[in-house]
């Protein structure tokens, strides 16, 4: 039987430790995230939907409520209080009644750790093995949805099209590294939004795990000029995008 334990904060630093299971709503089931909405509500994502923790017991949605293919990997709750849903079959968003498709055509979400915020207004996505950047207005109504790595670089260096997670971590001086991994390797690169004002790395992708003690390297958009061609390994003069891969010392 699946259950589910949440601990409350008393003073002094002491934990209670509640523990939930089909008397207080949950399904038999087993539990891949949960997240916490700007008014307080826990939401759990399962094999079996969604579940919102109002206090005492939990509520499930699941087929009824919009989300098809009940098992729901992730689950994140964004600073507008709109609550995204991922299961294999789709990315779906909370309007407040139901959960409803994020975009237009099917964005597939088949583990957990493939949703991050990236501001209040852009989600990063791992769908299909890449990594994108949703635009969502104040409802959370999808306006763009664009690759956030350029193809150029994928071709370079295949891994960044197997992608299985992502995640945000603040830097100094308000900047933010996103760091995303295929299991084998984790990979960093800056945030292009106008929040993130470091700007320094834009457009580099730093590959970390080569082996023991190995230092990375980095794969590199830019445009013009003569430099070795990282996929051909020829030296091509033009006005075109390339991309270079260098070790890191």
């Amino acid at each position: 039987m699946g259950w589910l334990a949440l601990c409350v904060s008393l003073p002094a630093q002491q934990y209670m430790l509640h523990a939930y299971s089909q008397a207080d709503g949950l399904k038999n089931t087993s539990f891949h995230g949960i997240a916490r909405d700007r008014d307080g509500f826990l939401w759990v994502a399962t094999e079996n939907g969604v579940f919102r923790f109002l206090g005492s017991s939990f509520r499930q949605f699941g087929s009824e409520q919009g989300i098809e293919g009940v098992d729901v990997h992730s689950i994140l709750a964004d600073a507008n209080g709109t609550v995204w849903a991922g299961t294999e079959e789709d990315l779906y968003r909370w309007d407040g009644k139901r959960f409803v498709p994020a975009g237009t055509t099917p964005i597939s979400i088949p583990g957990s750790r493939r949703l991050a915020e990236e501001d209040e207004r852009h989600l990063l996505v791992v769908d299909k093995g890449r990594l994108f950047r949703l635009e969502h207005n104040e409802k959370g109504q999808m306006v763009s949805y664009v690759p956030v790595i350029p193809d150029i670089q994928v071709k370079a260096l295949p891994e960044l099209g197997r992608l299985t997670s992502v995640s945000i971590l603040k830097t100094p001086f308000n900047g933010q590294r996103i760091w995303v991994s295929n299991g084998k390797k984790l990979y960093s690169l800056s945030s292009d939004r106008p929040s993130d004002s470091s700007g320094r790395d834009r457009g580099k992708v730093t590959e970390w795990g080569g082996g023991p003690g190995a230092a990375g390297r980095r794969v590199e958009q830019r445009t013009g000029g003569s430099k070795r061609c990282a996929l051909g390994g020829r030296d091509e003069t033009c006005g075109c995008a390339f991309t270079r891969i260098e070790p890191l010392h």
